[in-house]
């Protein structure tokens, strides 16, 4: 189960882009002889390059470490924020020891796991998360555990060879259907044969819900029913980094420790052209417009970014043979999904007045019909992060979307509502928070969403299709790129390790 601008209510406010002042500056090395005059718009000189790694996620950060491990020194990094981590990154808005990971929150699958071998080699705080329940009707009545527990074992299932249940119900459709369907169709024919009433369709709707919308940060009328489970776990349960002396930041910043020198922040690259022998990039820093050469490219770009089209390639994907038309429609029929978090403190809040239950690490309704997901999802690290008062409200797909456009104050108010309603509690038992951070995914320029997944539309080979080298000097690595782990952290690892090497053509 389960796997940004910011507002502190009361006194003080934080916007995404100042998360950074409590993460570790960069500085940069630019080789460049700078050839523009101030406050003008021009091309400087050109700099010359073994590899220029575009982005400075997971994916890139990897991708340059391994350059480095190998010897490899004549390289840059463009990352366009400005800080390195990308969708990794902590806030310690609440306090040094309150770590709130906006993007990746946990280690998932911690056996054979590079993320989580980092987090032992920097000794960064981590609890292993066990995942623990409590679920409530939308009248407040909390479920006993051998009922949630029962409705597992009566509509969801693992047995893939049991169509009784749900799992083994889509199993089917996967291996028996000519033509994708989506997850909803496939979802609304299961609870067509089981001949489910409202209270049924409820329950169903909230395992789909905290199963599969959450999780793969889309509605399930966008999922293709072939292809959304196509990916890989890792063993060993999951870790939180939530915790003092955690936090996802904490381990980027001291990986990306001996690459920050090779890094230009603040740098976002405009066009890519590779066209010629050697790669082109232009970027825009401070208004300036530059451009660099390099005999090979990593492009690291969110899936988000290379379907707005907001970096441009010369030639275009449709116009370099049959892996750019494979390419470019990847790029169209996977999907960006979206899952944003609203974390609520109360500060001066006691254990006595704590009102939700402390030992369950999850926090779910079964909603309304018409309502599953509309803040019916929380997470709760108070066992994990030291008895800190804390709450993490996530939206997925279009209920995450839909809050973007709505104020932090709006967006918080919103999730203490919803949370005075579960609890049919009033503003007495639940007062407001202290402070609230909000997350925007949707609408973060260098992202455009939260990770990938398999739109209705996509095929098997999609994310091969996504990561292929075009004309032997333009990679591409990322999490969308990882056939195996997905939407991951350590999938966008990987994917940046594996580019390196194809550069490198060596064996790593």
């Amino acid at each position: 189960m389960k796997q940004l601008s910011l507002r502190i209510l009361l006194t003080v406010v934080v916007s995404i882009d100042n998360v950074n002042a409590s993460i570790k500056r960069v500085r940069s090395r630019d080789p460049m002889a700078y050839a523009a005059t101030a406050g003008a718009s021009s091309i400087a000189t050109t700099a010359y390059y073994d590899v220029v790694i575009i982005g400075g996620g997971w994916a890139g950060i990897t991708a340059a470490n391994t350059l480095l491990s190998k010897g490899k020194t004549n390289f840059t990094l463009l990352e366009a924020r400005n800080y390195l981590g990308g969708r990794a990154i902590t806030s310690f808005a609440f306090g040094s020891d309150i770590p709130v990971d906006l993007g990746c929150s946990w280690v998932h699958g911690i056996k054979s796991n590079p993320i989580q071998d980092l987090v032992a080699k920097y000794n960064v705080g981590y609890k292993q998360a066990t995942y623990t329940e409590a679920v409530y009707f939308a009248n407040s009545t909390r479920l006993s555990d051998t009922d949630v527990d029962s409705l597992y074992t009566t509509y969801w299932g693992d047995d893939y060879s049991n169509t009784n249940v749900f799992m083994g119900y889509q199993a089917g459709k996967q291996s028996s259907t000519n033509v994708d369907q989506s997850m909803q169709t496939t979802a609304n024919g299961y609870i067509s044969v089981k001949q489910m009433n409202v209270l049924q369709t409820r329950e169903f709707n909230w395992l789909a819900d905290t199963n599969i919308v959450q999780d793969y940060a889309a509605d399930l009328s966008e999922l293709s029913t072939w292809w959304w489970d196509s990916d890989l776990e890792l063993s060993g349960g999951d870790t939180f980094l939530g915790v003092v002396g955690g936090g996802y930041s904490t381990v980027i910043n001291k990986y990306a420790f001996n690459i920050t020198s090779y890094a230009k922040l603040n740098t976002t690259v405009t066009n890519v052209d590779y066209s010629s022998t050697r790669v082109l990039v232009t970027y825009n820093t401070s208004g300036i417009l530059k451009t660099i050469s390099a005999a090979k490219v990593i492009v690291t770009l969110p899936l988000g970014v290379l379907k707005a089209g907001s970096v441009t390639f010369s030639p275009t994907f449709s116009n370099s043979g049959t892996i750019g038309i494979a390419k470019q429609a990847a790029i169209t029929n996977l999907g960006m999904g979206i899952l944003n978090k609203v974390a609520l403190y109360w500060k001066n809040m006691t254990a006595a007045q704590v009102f939700w239950p402390k030992d369950r690490e999850w926090i779910d309704q079964i909603a309304d019909p018409g309502f599953q997901g509309n803040w019916t999802e929380w997470y709760n690290p108070y066992s994990l992060n030291g008895n800190k008062p804390v709450l993490i409200g996530f939206l997925a797909g279009n209920y995450a979307a839909n809050i973007e456009s709505l104020t932090d104050a709006q967006i918080t108010a919103q999730a203490v509502a919803a949370l005075r309603k579960l609890f049919n509690a009033t503003a007495v038992t639940i007062p407001n928070p202290t402070s609230s951070l909000v997350t925007r995914w949707k609408t973060d320029k260098f992202s455009l969403g939260a990770y990938s997944f398999q739109k209705l539309g996509s095929k098997k080979s999609s994310r091969q299709d996504l990561a292929a080298t075009i004309s032997n000097k333009v990679y591409f690595a990322g999490e969308a790129t990882n056939i195996y782990y997905p939407s991951t952290a350590h999938g966008a690892y990987f994917s940046g390790k594996t580019a390196a090497c194809a550069v490198l053509g060596a064996v790593c």
